[in-house]
Formats: structure tokens, sequence, C-alpha cells
């Protein structure tokens, strides 16, 4: 099979973003003087929103919604202006419901706004088309709302990919950088590789070494991209937390048994739907759920286990404890870790006894406190993964203190999480989860 990144990009094959939910086709439309299977090739420049590049259906970045945010707060400025409490009546009240309204009409709308000033990066410079490097399919394109958008293979047999990936070769080596700077000229049509011409470049290899080398590239930049969002810190003022992706598919990894002809339906004796929410009284999910609002009725518990985690810390810092934990210290990945505590076990089932006597006279690490929460926050704080590995392997059993590997393998994947960035559910419990060694 055709080795990664090695095919060349055409227009009309699509491209996908880490932040969207849908993926779009890629377009050209001037072209650049080569042209494979009827398509031109795409180079380093095609990243122009609206042009290349269209709409990547719903943006998940946290980004966006700030800035839905900041056009409201500025339009709903404009039209109250400073005269707005001195309004009486019925003017008042009709300014006010027009504001309301565009607030909502902005919080509701997070469709993909494209913003990508820079270049396609990890593209093949052995190849020039019109001045830029190829595009490849290890190729990535960065939005100013954090998303990255990279290029979708399309499903092909073995064969197939062998014989494009061969053409797709000897096209980029038939055409030479001096050849394709002729073809800048706006008024040239562009150049269809002859047969011949391709027949004779044949001998003409790639610089296998330097795709390789670029894909790799590629990938340790998802990793670097990934890494920087998990480890930025979180800022306690807002009540709304910005869950990545793959943390709501590592939830429903979990609740992959729950899901009937493609809708959740009840569980736990007729207690609990879709990824863990609690039905409540007066709610009735007898017809289901869909996937989609599974994830969005998620979204709003973990929310809530979100204001109970800063709940937690606040307490901690107050006079009955003095921990003096930096609220907003912590990074994503290690609130994510809080969160997900939270919203499987709650504080904690372990009961733990407090000795006061022992506690003053000789005082031992988080030894004042009872919950397994409260201690995570503190000993994550200090960084005392031995303490956080501790209370994790403690909260192994149910309410009727029976141990269930399921529930040792949720505290596992959590401490993979909190050290490693690592969001998979891993069903292996031999794993030395400790050196994340699998």
């Amino acid at each position: 099979m055709a080795e990664e990144g090695k095919k060349y990009v055409l227009h009309g094959m699509y491209a996908e973003c880490s932040m969207g939910t849908m993926k779009n086709y890629l377009n050209t439309d001037v072209g650049h003087g080569v042209i494979y299977q009827g398509q031109p090739l795409l180079n380093a420049n095609d990243h122009a929103p609206q042009v290349n590049l269209t709409h990547f259906g719903d943006c998940n970045s946290k980004k966006i919604f700030e800035e839905a945010k900041k056009q409201a707060d500025e339009k709903y400025k404009a039209e109250s202006d400073d005269n707005f409490f001195e309004r009486a009546g019925k003017a008042i009240a009709k300014t006010v419901t027009k504001a309301v309204v565009t607030l909502q009409e902005c919080f509701a709308s997070n469709k993909c706004q494209l913003d990508t000033p820079l270049p396609w990066r990890f593209c093949n410079e052995e190849h020039m088309i019109d001045g830029a490097p190829a595009l490849t399919v290890g190729s990535v394109c960065p939005c100013k709302f954090g998303g990255i958008i990279s290029i979708v293979e399309t499903p092909e047999s073995e064969e197939n990919m062998e014989a494009e990936l061969k053409s797709a070769q000897q096209v980029i080596a038939a055409v030479s950088k001096e050849t394709v700077s002729v073809s800048m000229e706006p008024a040239l049509a562009e150049i269809e590789v002859p047969v011949e011409t391709l027949e004779k470049s044949s001998n003409k290899k790639i610089n296998k070494k330097a795709l390789k080398k670029g894909v790799q590239a590629a990938l340790e930049l998802g990793n670097k991209i990934k890494e920087m969002s998990d480890t930025v810190k979180v800022n306690l003022d807002s009540d709304v937390f910005d869950f990545p992706t793959e943390y709501i598919e590592f939830l429903k990894a979990y609740e992959e048994h729950k899901i009937v002809n493609g809708r959740y339906v009840l569980d736990n004796n007729g207690k609990t739907i879709a990824l863990g929410h609690d039905v409540l009284p007066g709610e009735d999910f007898s017809q289901g759920l869909s996937i989609k609002e599974g994830e969005l009725l998620a979204i709003q518990d973990l929310n809530k286990k979100y204001v109970r985690i800063k709940q937690k810390i606040d307490e901690l810092n107050s006079e009955k404890f003095n921990y003096n934990i930096d609220k907003n210290g912590f990074t994503k990945r290690e609130m994510l870790f809080f969160i997900d505590f939270e919203y499987n076990r709650g504080d904690g089932l372990v009961k733990r006894e407090i000795d006061e006597e022992k506690q003053k006279n000789n005082p031992e690490p988080y030894g004042d406190l009872r919950t397994s929460i409260a201690i995570l926050i503190a000993a994550v704080a200090d960084k005392d993964y031995e303490k956080v590995d501790e209370v994790l392997m403690e909260e192994v059993e149910n309410k009727d203190g029976k141990y269930l590997e399921g529930l040792k393998r949720r505290r596992m994947d959590e401490y993979e999480l909190l050290r490693f960035g690592d969001y998979e559910k891993d069903d292996d419990i031999t794993r030395d989860y400790k050196t994340n060694q699998k």
C-alpha cells in the first residue's frame, strides 16, 4: 500500500478541520499549470477562505464564541447608546428585546468562519508548482480560531492507490521548476502533461526521505498543538468549559452499549441515559436521544461538574483548610481530569475519618480532607502523582463495596489523561499506565 503522505492534492478532494463537524471540497479558482486526471494540482498557497477552502459546518472552538460575544457586545452598545437607561416605557422594552434577540442569534450560531492567513505547512518542497511547494495529503493549514485543517483521503483499493501514487509522482517529476515558472503567466493556459513525457520521466523518483520527513513533522505538529491546547492554563472566571472533541469521544466510547438503532436508550433500569446523564424527575426519555442530543446533554452535565470543581477549589482555599491553591494555575488537561472524576464518581465513595488529634500533633499530607476529589485537586496542585494514583486505585468499588474491573479501567484512563494527554479508552487492565507503556 502507498506510504502515508505521498499523494498529491487535486481540486475537488476533501479537507476537514479539527474543530469542524463536516468535510468539504478543496477548490482552486485559476489552477497552477499542472493537470492530473483532468483536475489541477494544488500548492501551499491554496488556503484562501471561500476560494480554496469552504466552511466545515459548526465550529467547536471556544474562540469563535468569544468573537460572537464581542460582536454582540459592540452591537448592543451601539444600539443602546449613553442614554439607554433614561429612555422610558416602550422605547426601553423595544431596545432591550432587540439586543436580547441579537445576543441569542450570535450565541446560537457557531457556524465555521474560516480565517486562514498562513499557507499550508509540510508540503513537498522538493517539487514546486507555480512557485510554491506541492500540496500533499500530509499537509496541514491552521485557522485563526484554533482548528487545524488537513486533507481527507477517500477510501480506495490498494491497487488504485498504488497506480495513482505512481502517476502523480510522474506528473510532478515531469514538470521542472523552469517549466512551472513560465506557467505563472496568467495569459497561458494550464499544461496538460503528455503521456510520452510521463513515460520518459518514469525513471525520476520522488524524494521519499523528504516526504517521510514531512509526514513525520506534520504528525509532530499535530501532537505539539494538542499538547499546547491541553497545557493552557484555565481561567476559572467562566462557567463554561471548552471540552475537546477527543474527550467527548472518550466518554462516548464508555457508553456505546447504550446505543440501539442509532439512538441512546435508557440504561440502569431507567435511571440513566446517553453519556451518563442521571434522569431527573419530570424528564421523559422514553423515545431515546440522538447521538448529538446525548452529547449536548453530557456537555450541560459536565459544565455543572466544572462549577462544582471551582467551588471545591474555593473551599480548599478557605480559612478552614488554607491550601492556597492558584485558582487559575491548572491546565486544561488537569481540569478535565477533575471534571471526569467528578462526573463519573462524584466527590468519591471512599469514606475517610479524620484524626484531628493526629493532624494537630503530626499532620499527614491531605489528612484533613474527607473527599477523594478534594485530595486529588490538592495533590495535582502539588504535582504529587503518587497520591493521585493512590486515591484513584481506592475508588474502584461500587456503592455496595464490590470491586469492578470496569471502574479500575476508568481510573487508569483518567490517570493517563492527566499525565500523558491520552484520551483513549483502554480495555487492557494489565497495562503499566504509570509509564504510559501499554
